[in-house]
């Protein structure tokens, strides 16, 4: 196993024998320190919603881009996110009324929910989430 070691920010990465590796380029619109870096590492091990922690340190150095979020593996819709939906939603599960049911539920009483599956590439962000009751809350294909 090689090791890279990124001194500025004392960070040390493994690097298994016999891939390829290349770190991404560095988006220097993004971080154009080591110190917002570090700040950036900080706060993504510091965010509960982060679940591959080992992921971290390849989203910094990418493009951080849509599609680089799979490094951090993000599933958890944040509660201001499903606040505003719930409140856009009119407190109602769009499936119960797409089933005329016409139920008003609190927000305790309903979930987030990706319209596209996290595990379809769905992203964990506003224009994905619906707030389902707990009926609906369900894995769908």
């Amino acid at each position: 196993m090689t090791i890279i070691q990124i001194t500025e920010i004392k960070l040390t990465l493994p690097i298994p024998k016999g891939r390829g590796f290349l770190l991404p380029a560095f988006r220097y619109g993004e971080c154009q320190n080591t110190n917002e870096m570090r700040t950036l590492i900080d706060r993504l091990l510091q965010d509960e919603d982060v679940t591959k922690q080992t992921g971290i340190i390849p989203y910094v150095l990418s493009d951080r881009t849509k599609h680089d979020e799979k490094y951090l593996s993000i599933r958890t819709f944040s509660d201001q996110i499903k606040r505003r939906v719930y409140e856009r939603q009119g407190h109602k599960c769009p499936f119960c009324v797409a089933n005329g049911v016409d139920t008003e539920y609190a927000f305790e009483e309903m979930q987030g929910d990706h319209i596209i599956p996290w595990s379809q590439g769905g992203r964990t962000v506003e224009d994905n989430c619906q707030m389902l009751c707990q009926r609906f809350d369900t894995p769908h294909t």
